[in-house]
């Protein structure tokens, strides 16, 4: 339960490299999300925050466009990415 997070038998750092700190924010805020301990964690309790600032321009059809051609070569055939 709780004491596991919160106690000195943290081991998930290790295994994880998630940070003690990281893993109490975590917790903290998905308690404000609406979670309540012992309860299923829901993806919305935990997912990330929308971030603040420019919007990128390059829109998901744009962005497929790039990266198709830059993985064929000058005559239309696809490239090997090794």
């Amino acid at each position: 339960g709780d004491l596991a997070i919160y106690g000195r038998g943290f081991g998930h750092y290790s295994a994880t490299g998630i940070t003690p700190r990281h893993v109490r924010n975590l917790y903290n805020e998905a308690q404000q999300r609406g979670w309540e301990p012992g309860t299923l964690l829901k993806i919305e309790h935990v997912q990330n925050k929308d971030r603040c600032g420019r919007k990128k321009k390059i829109t998901p059809a744009v962005e497929q466009a790039i990266v198709d051609a830059v993985t064929k070569d000058r005559y239309g055939r696809e490239k090997t990415l090794v």
